[in-house]
């Protein structure tokens, strides 16, 4: 999990407003059968009697399993000889069922639901939006997905919706919220203003950016969101504004690419596999920027510098391969000194 809000997200309780909800936690709590937990401390509230457990690690299912919930922590897991259910616990009786931790939606959009245009819909439909988000939070949980973590939509809505959500008034799962997402647009040739309409989430400076992040920390949001950004030191603004305030950012930078995200691809002259696609193009050009290769003059060659010799020995543990007059890595090739 992609800080201190991070760690927060893996302290967030979840309200017991189903079965299905209360597996969140099994992603920790299966990891040793008959464990007795602090929720335990907490009454237990629930028993899950008779099902097969599935931990989720790739561990031996666990036949005819207990689960006993303590109001929204699973308290302990055992077998039917080790764990007894409390006198007087309410029990459901999961016999022939598989039970196993609930699934993130790691990168999802509430407001997004099959429409034919995503540009489109969400304005169109904005009074709705409170509706449609509730319809598929409800649609995701009985899916068996108990954490979801939306990256971009309606904030104000979706504050509600999760206010709703976690005082049990109307079912789903856990949300983290990323709110309207940043975009960058183009600038006038002076770079100091736009000719795009005035949008508090579309920015064309480090400035707007820095302000626009800060806005949405302010408001409450679990990370930021951020799409086709070309510019390096306006996404570099919206990085450190949010990591210094223990946010972590989602980018979809690459996805208007025509070009596969990643691939392998056979170096014609080495005979060896490289990265390719729009991944590879983005590492190249930050390596560019840094200064750690440079292209050979008329070819598509780069060669290796000095500093970026040393920054990827030191910073990563790679080592170049050297030899006399030239050294060769994967295909780059370096001569010289940079």
């Amino acid at each position: 999990m992609i800080s201190t809000r991070r760690q927060e997200w893996r302290r967030a309780t979840w309200p017991a407003t189903s079965v299905a909800a209360a597996f969140h936690a099994l992603i920790v709590s299966l990891a040793c059968h008959g464990t007795t937990y602090a929720a335990e401390q907490a009454p237990v509230t629930l028993a899950l009697v008779g099902g097969r457990i599935i931990d989720g690690f790739g561990g031996a299912p666990l036949e005819n399993g207990v689960v006993l919930i303590a109001g929204n922590r699973i308290a302990r897991v055992g077998s039917e000889a080790s764990v007894a259910v409390p006198e007087g616990v309410r029990r459901i009786d999961v016999d022939g069922m598989s039970v196993l931790p609930g699934l993130w939606e790691s990168h999802g959009h509430l407001m997004h639901i099959g429409e034919g245009d995503p540009d489109r819909f969400p304005s169109d439909f904005a009074a709705q939006a409170h509706d449609i988000m509730a319809a598929a939070a409800r649609t995701n949980l009985l899916s068996g997905i108990t954490t979801f973590r939306d990256t971009g939509g309606p904030l104000d809505e979706q504050m509600k919706l999760r206010a709703e959500i976690n005082s049990g008034s109307l079912p789903g799962p856990r949300l983290f919220l990323a709110g309207p997402i940043l975009r960058q647009i183009q600038p006038a040739p002076d770079r100091g203003s736009s000719r795009e309409p005035k949008n508090p989430d579309w920015v064309a400076t480090p400035e707007e950016a820095r302000a626009a992040v800060r806005r949405l920390i302010a408001r409450g949001v679990d990370q930021v969101k951020v799409y086709g950004f070309w510019d390096l030191p306006i996404l570099q603004a919206v990085t450190s504004t949010a990591h210094a305030a223990g946010l972590g950012v989602d980018a979809d930078a690459l996805r208007g690419s025509r070009r596969s995200f990643a691939r392998r691809c056979l170096d014609w002259t080495e005979r060896r596999p490289h990265l390719a696609g729009a991944l590879g193009a983005a590492l190249l050009s930050r390596l560019l920027a840094l200064g750690w290769v440079a292209r050979l003059p008329e070819t598509r060659a780069v060669r290796i510098t000095h500093r970026g010799a040393r920054e990827l020995e030191g910073r990563l543990g790679i080592l170049p391969q050297r030899g006399t007059g030239r050294a060769r890595n994967g295909g780059a090739e370096r001569r010289g000194p940079a």
